[in-house]
């Protein structure tokens, strides 16, 4: 007898949609608009009471608006190795499915980008460090789990397949960006 999984798969459900709406939020909310939104705000209630309650949450979608695309992206490509890798039917070994959903979240750091206009130039030197930030933590998370189940994993060719996509993280978000440049036409600047 079975029980059902009516919370998980609720809870499951739930992150997924936080995921896509941490994910789309940026491209729906410009940061004009919420520069615009927060001008009006203090200048409509000079109270320093009110201001002062206002300005950890202005603060926090300010900060929610810079990450929220890499924080929504990451729930959602855990949703999707959760739902990839169930235990009555999985997709694909996971020593080779953990590295490539890693490859693929680096590679999506760079989708943004898509929303450049044509021709501008940009210097994105703060996406750079928190990408390879992220591309390094891939890497290692991938070798890690790969290398745990070498161990334990009878087909040795799945394992030396993940092995090799664990290592592709870094060279994807080298990439990604000019991908993404020759795609849209944009310069990179110096």
């Amino acid at each position: 007898m079975t029980v059902p999984h009516t919370t998980t798969s609720r809870t499951f459900n739930l992150l997924l949609i936080l995921g896509l709406l941490l994910a789309i939020f940026p491209m729906v909310v410009s940061s004009d608009s919420l520069f615009m939104i927060f001008d009006r705000l203090f200048s409509a209630h000079p109270s320093a009471l009110l201001q002062g309650l206002l300005m950890p949450i202005m603060m926090l979608l300010g900060w929610l608006h810079g990450f929220s695309f890499m924080i929504g992206t990451v729930i959602c490509f855990w949703c999707a190795g959760r739902f990839l890798l169930r235990p009555e039917r999985p997709v694909m070994p996971a020593a080779v499915l953990i590295p490539l959903l890693c490859d693929g979240y680096v590679f999506a750091q760079a989708l943004p980008f898509l929303a450049v206009p044509r021709g501008a130039g940009i210097r994105p030197m703060g996406w750079v460090f928190f990408t390879l930030l992220l591309a390094c933590g891939m890497t290692v998370f991938g070798l890690v789990y790969v290398t745990g189940q070498f161990r334990t994993q009878q087909n040795k060719a799945f394992c030396g397949i993940g092995i090799f996509l664990s290592l592709l993280p870094i060279p994807i978000m080298m990439s990604s960006l000019r991908l993404m440049a020759a795609i849209k036409g944009f310069e990179l600047e110096p």
